[in-house]
This record gives C-alpha cells, sequence and structure tokens, in this order.
C-alpha cells in the first residue's frame, strides 16, 4: 500500500491509519512488490507511476480506492489522466460515496463498489460531561485548501454571535497571515484557534463542541463529518458531495434565503442538540452505517476476493 504522501494528517493518511489498525492477521501489509499479491492505492495522489507500472509488469493485481478529484497541482495537468489511467487499470475500483461513483465515475467509469469511510467510535464518542455549556461549534480542515470554505464558516458564526453567547474551536492548518489577523474575527468573538492536532487530541475538542461547521462542497465522504457525529455532533453541511449521505436528517443543510439566515441556520444546528430535533442520533446513524468494523470487513472482502 503505497503512501507517497509527507503528510501525516488529512484524509488519506487518516483512512491508510484507521485502515492498517482495523485489518485481521488475515491481511499483511508488505514493503515491496515483490512479496505482495495486491497492489493496493489508497488514493491516486498517494501512489507514483513508476510504482503502478511495476505493478502491471509484474502483473500484481491492483485495488484502487478513488478519493475526490485529484488537484492540477501547478496547473501540469497530471492529475486527471492519472486517475483515469489508475481506474481503467485496476481489477477493482472502490468509490467513496453514491456521489463520488456518480460524478468521479464520470471520469473513471463507474465500474467498481462504494466502501464508505469508517470511523473508530471507541476514540471518537460523545460525553456530556465534556461538552461546552453555551452553543459550541466547532470547524476542522486538515490542508490549506480553500474548497474547504472556511470563510463560510467563519460568517456563519459571526453572523451567530451577534445576538448569541456562542463559541467557535478552530482546528487545523492555516497560513500564518490568517492565523495573524486572529482569522479574520474582529469584534470579540469568542473563537479558540488551536492549529493542527492529532486524532486523540481531536476527539477530545469534538467532545466539547455541539455541532461542526462543514461547508465544503466537494468531499466524497469526509472522516471529520464521521468524527463528528461519532462525537455526537450535529452536522451544518450542503446538499452537495457524499456528505449529504453520511448526514441523512441528523443535521440541519445550508440552504440560504429569506427565511434561512446564517444565524437561523446555526440557532437551528444548536436547536437539534438541546431539543433532540431531526429524525435520528448522529452516533446511533455511525454505529448502524459508518464504524471502522464495517469499513474494514468490506475492504477485506474485496481483497480476499482478488487472491481467489
Amino acid at each position: 500500500m503505497p503512501h507517497a504522501s509527507s503528510k501525516n494528517t488529512g484524509g488519506g493518511s487518516t483512512f491508510v491509519r484507521n485502515l492498517k489498525d482495523g485489518v485481521s492477521d488475515d491481511i499483511q501489509f508488505v514493503n515491496s512488490l515483490d512479496e505482495a499479491q495486491i497492489l493496493f492505492i489508497p488514493g491516486v495522489t498517494l501512489c507514483s507511476r513508476p510504482t503502478f507500472r511495476e505493478a502491471i509488469a509484474k502483473e500484481k493485481l491492483i485495488v484502487t480506492r478513488v478519493d475526490n478529484i485529484p488537484e492540477d497541482h501547478r496547473n501540469r495537468g497530471t492529475g486527471i489522466p492519472r486517475l483515469r489511467d489508475f481506474a481503467e487499470q485496476s481489477h477493482f475500483v472502490i468509490f467513496q460515496s453514491e456521489w463520488s461513483k456518480h460524478v468521479v465515475g464520470q471520469i473513471t467509469g463507474e465500474k467498481g463498489v462504494v466502501i464508505y469511510n469508517g470511523v473508530d467510535t471507541k476514540i471518537f464518542y460523545p460525553d456530556e460531561s465534556q461538552r461546552e455549556d453555551k452553543p459550541t461549534f466547532i470547524y476542522v480542515k486538515h490542508s490549506r485548501n480553500e474548497c474547504k470554505r472556511f470563510q463560510e464558516a467563519q460568517v456563519l458564526f459571526r453572523e451567530y454571535a451577534r445576538s448569541h453567547e456562542a463559541k467557535l474551536i478552530v482546528v487545523g492548518k492555516f497560513s500564518d497571515d490568517i492565523v495573524r489577523y486572529n482569522l479574520g474575527f474582529y469584534d470579540g468573538e469568542d473563537v479558540e484557534f488551536l492549529g493542527i492536532l492529532n486524532h486523540l487530541q481531536l476527539a477530545e475538542q469534538y467532545r466539547r463542541a455541539h455541532a461542526l461547521i462543514f461547508p465544503s462542497f466537494g468531499d466524497s465522504c469526509p472522516n471529520v463529518v464521521l468524527e463528528a457525529m461519532a462525537s455526537g455532533c450535529r452536522v451544518l453541511h450542503h446538499p452537495w458531495g457524499g456528505t449529504a449521505e453520511l448526514v441523512g436528517s441528523t443535521g440541519p443543510q445550508l440552504r440560504y434565503g429569506k427565511v434561512n439566515t446564517p444565524s437561523t441556520l446555526m440557532y437551528d444546528a444548536v436547536e437539534y442538540v438541546k431539543e433532540e430535533m431531526g429524525t435520528g442520533n448522529p452516533r446511533e446513524r455511525v454505529m448502524e452505517n459508518f464504524t471502522l468494523e464495517k469499513m474494514v470487513e468490506q475492504y477485506e472482502g474485496i481483497f480476499k476476493l482478488c487472491v481467489r
């Protein structure tokens, strides 16, 4: 399983860690293609073309997990061709959501199965004794990718905080300039910036919050959302991308208009927690559909099917 990335944060790294921690003794990860039966690619940006070509030359079985559409780094035009080539020449393709299969599948072809990411519910769990007394929101991102739409989260919280006592916890990677200027907040808002945290530290912060603000448009199956839900947080989200498949009816959607203003949407998120509004509990939804154990079982099934 190649992991050609210098980063230890982000969705790809989280998935790799979870899969390695969860697989049974029947599955072994080795350090050379010569020892392997399968080249498992956890994301096309995590595997080089030379490694892929070597696997083909050595007639290895190839399983590719499709993440989002890869970014075209420095406008080199390499991301989409790599995604298409890897998918077309793989024996199995795994998408992270039905949205991903439909949208990203227009590039790769829609052959393949859907396996949602899973979350370790022993690490991410609710604890009401740790929940803040006043309405507390959390925003998390592990890259500087602008598609994570921090500015929208900023506006949502700022509008809500004008008329309600509230707190925002911000976790993740931001440029020095943004941090120097207080993340764009200027009116005495209660904002706590914690920088980059490991998954154990992050779990503690979810337990403090009532809701996650997740305004990203195009994520296939964001681990951040599953972690927050497992921790008992409602998730404010857009109805695009794979996020809506995860949240279901357990959290409010970001649909603006004359009735749904930023402030009312944030109020709804708090009331979902306080008054048990909505038609489901986020933790229960994770336990039924998105556990680490369920994800690992499905991946192991694919691996074993490959080598029959």
